[in-house]
């Protein structure tokens, strides 16, 4: 535990200090002036910041730091900041400690593209404020290169669309990278790839919603451009056949529950599509399928988790684009497929290929 240091009168040249501090990877300093901070009574408006400048300088631990920065601050304004300094100071012990995989060799080439769009983000950061998706950014995102999903998005906002188009198209993108996946990869236990990685993608661009609304700063859109390649990186874990499926007339809830329960994610995926078409009361579809994890269709922690999280971000999406199935499609198929639970045979086969052949755990990603 690092003592409080005092973080002077000036919230603007504190933030400066703490933010070199997690940059230099000095901890104690960062939580020492986080303590003092605390101790100081500053709040969210003060502190939100710091966090969300810290993610959006490192794509961090496969983007759990920026997703857990948007909830904390959620979760103390609800539960009481009596556990303010326990909670901000175990998260910013995961952000200083995490891998910043940004640096990364094999990221060289998005820190270049990174480099010639970051001088343009002043001007993009004032551009449209509306939303909506563009179809093109989305095919890009999944269907393209990996230069020409962030060609799409620079192009996007050079072109004055603005960041929140660009971020409803990540989501959206990143909701059908989720339909798409081949749950083989999941059931192979010589790969580290599984449908907990793929559903992690789309609360990442969910996460970057929050956060460019929240951080109104230039700097947040480099945000956009992780979030770009995290969508894009995936597309080789796409099944091979990934066309909609439709169901023709009318659906119900309980046909989706029944899909689910059956694990059935063609039915399930094309009932949720017809239930969206329908207009079905979000509210009591929401309902339905939150309650799955209460009647033990997942059963272990990590699962579970994910579960929630992902049935969250889903239905807050499908709130502010209800005519848009992908993300209530994609939480149906995840939600109906078979999900490994237990890792034993892929711990088992990474520790002998890593002492026998000294390979390390394999991605395809």
């Amino acid at each position: 535990t690092a003592p409080a240091l005092d973080p002077g009168a000036d919230p603007v040249a504190a933030e400066a200090r703490f933010r070199a501090a997690v940059e230099g990877e000095r901890l104690d300093e960062a939580e020492g002036l986080l303590r003092g901070a605390l101790a100081a009574g500053w709040g969210r408006a003060v502190l939100e910041p710091w966090f969300f400048g810290a993610c959006c300088d490192h794509f961090l631990d496969f983007g759990h730091s920026l997703i857990y920065s948007t909830k904390v601050f959620d979760l103390l304004d609800d539960a009481g900041w009596d556990a303010a300094e326990s909670l901000l100071v175990g998260l910013l012990h995961e952000i200083v400690t995490a891998t910043r995989e940004d640096v990364l060799a094999k990221w060289g080439w998005w820190r270049a593209a990174l480099a010639a769009a970051a001088p343009k983000f002043e001007g993009w950061q004032q551009g449209a404020i509306e939303g909506g998706v563009d179809e093109a950014l989305v095919a890009a995102l999944l269907d393209g290169t990996r230069e020409a999903a962030i060609a799409a998005v620079v192009s996007a906002l050079d072109g004055g669309r603005g960041p929140m188009v660009v971020v409803d198209s990540l989501v959206a993108a990143a909701a059908e990278r989720m339909r798409r996946f081949d749950a083989r990869h999941d059931a192979d236990e010589t790969v580290q790839d599984g449908w907990l990685d793929v559903t992690h993608i789309f609360t990442f661009a969910h996460a970057v919603r929050t956060a460019v609304e929240r951080y109104r700063r230039p700097e947040v859109l480099a945000l956009l451009l992780q979030a770009a390649r995290f969508v894009n990186n995936a597309g080789v874990l796409d099944r091979p056949d990934p066309a909609p499926r439709d169901v023709a007339g009318a659906a119900t809830i309980d046909e989706l529950v029944a899909a689910i329960g059956a694990r059935d994610p063609d039915r399930a995926e094309a009932v949720m599509r017809a239930l969206v078409r329908d207009a079905v009361d979000p509210a009591a579809l929401r309902a339905a399928v939150e309650d799955l994890p209460l009647r033990d269709a997942f059963v272990r922690p990590i699962v579970v988790a994910h579960v929630i999280k992902t049935t969250a971000a889903a239905f807050e999406e499908h709130a502010r684009r209800p005519a848009d199935p992908r993300p209530l499609v994609a939480l149906a198929r995840f939600a109906a497929s078979p999900v490994r639970q237990r890792f034993i045979g892929e711990r088992a086969h990474e520790a002998v290929r890593f002492i026998v052949d000294g390979k390390v755990p394999r991605l395809l990603t």
